[in-house]
């Protein structure tokens, strides 16, 4: 009987014991870390505002990667770090997505969250074995803001064609002090409009066959140092679609008859939205990003479009930057945010930074935003920006200044 007791005792300790594990494993508080690579600042609030309200009990650290080093070219740098991060929301450019489809710290994922995306939008997403290891969650995309008083006096019912657009600037300039105005000055602004011309008159994949063939010279220069730079004013004068985006620009910058004044060689981004700000200008070459930029007392005036085609045709690419998810581990923790933020999640971070969500069911933050989407699904899918090719200050300000001599000898 004694000894009876003794079970009964003991088994209705272990029980206890495993009842007070059990909830004090409940309660256990989970860790995570996840890093950021060339967001802008409110981007990045935007992600940790979302991470820290839907995930109850988890307690995030975030580590910033420096955004002035290719990605791929940081795994030494930070190896203690990256053991920790789970994850990376990233501004992609072309080394991030050879790091994330090369590095064998990334972990592929189920390509099942892609799903609920455009067709246009999944097929740009490297695929291996029903896996991928980088998941779109936002898109910026270089548009036209067209300010429409001034449109509705001209003689151009819809701009449908890029001749519609030069007439519409023609129309206007006895009306406005420039027609068309974008940040010139701008290495960014100035590659990613020009990239978007190239597919304008030629085609996208002529865009893209340039794009790989920067992208490459930039490779050899991280690699072989800055002579390799003196290779991008001999990609410009050889490629057959840049020298005719060249001829294009060159005509409407022309001092007699251009739609492109002379001064606008001299506008930063700052002077650029002055002109859209104070309607100095009929059309504004920008991006959504931009677009958010104008001033609310006269963002009511302009309409934005998508650059129209040379000609007529049926295959389109929007230059888009996108913002992707790169995971470092597939733990259960990790895929649940991945599949949050592939998901409705991006309702609210398109609402928090005025972007467009690339999931088809979200909600957007206005018809802005809406359009953007809908461009890109209904096109061939998204071009990546030209300055995307080159991700790295000095090849950057050696890509515009190289393409500047050629527009303006």
């Amino acid at each position: 009987m004694k000894k009876l007791k003794k079970i009964y005792r003991f088994f209705i300790g272990t029980v206890a014991l495993g009842f007070a594990f059990s909830v004090f494993s409940c309660h256990k508080q989970k860790n995570m870390s996840v890093a950021f690579y060339n967001l802008p600042q409110n981007y990045e609030d935007a992600v940790k505002s979302q991470l820290e309200s839907s995930f109850d009990g988890v307690v995030f650290s975030y580590f910033d990667f420096d955004s002035s080093i290719p990605l791929s070219e940081q795994q030494d740098l930070y190896k203690k770090e990256l053991k920790k991060v789970s994850l990376i929301f990233v501004k992609t450019d072309a080394n991030a997505i050879d790091f994330a489809n090369e590095s064998n710290i990334v972990k592929k994922v189920s390509s099942e969250y892609l799903s609920g995306m455009p067709i246009s939008v999944i097929s740009s997403i490297n695929h291996n074995d029903n896996k991928v290891s980088r998941i779109p969650f936002l898109y910026d995309m270089t548009e036209i803001d067209v300010n429409y008083n001034f449109y509705k006096k001209t003689s151009v019912k819809e701009l449908n064609l890029w001749s519609d657009l030069i007439q519409v600037a023609q129309d206007e300039l006895s009306t406005v002090d420039t027609p068309i105005v974008f940040a010139y000055k701008d290495d960014t602004e100035l590659l990613n409009v020009f990239g978007q011309m190239i597919e304008v008159f030629t085609n996208y994949s002529e865009c893209e066959n340039f794009y790989n063939s920067l992208y490459e010279i930039f490779k050899d220069y991280r690699k072989n140092g800055d002579s390799a730079l003196n290779q991008i004013p001999k990609l410009f004068e050889e490629n057959k679609s840049a020298q005719e985006t060249i001829f294009q620009l060159r005509r409407m910058m022309n001092s007699q008859n251009g739609t492109l004044k002379h001064y606008v060689k001299d506008l930063t981004s700052q002077d650029a939205l002055f002109y859209a700000d104070n309607k100095f200008c009929g059309m504004y070459f920008t991006t959504l990003s931009g677009h958010r930029k104008i001033s609310q007392n006269v963002i009511s005036e302009y309409r934005s479009v998508y650059f129209p085609a040379f000609t007529a045709t049926t295959q389109r690419k929007f230059t888009a930057q996108e913002f992707c998810i790169i995971p470092l581990d597939d733990s259960e923790q990790t895929v649940s945010v991945i599949a949050d933020f592939c998901n409705l999640k991006q309702t609210q971070i398109s609402t928090a930074t005025g972007l467009a969500p690339v999931q088809k069911s979200c909600q957007t933050a206005d018809k802005q935003a809406d359009d953007v989407r809908f461009w890109i699904t209904a096109s061939s899918g998204p071009l990546h920006p030209l300055s995307t090719a080159v991700p790295e200050s000095k090849a950057l300000a050696a890509t515009a200044t190289a393409l500047r001599n050629l527009l303006e000898e």
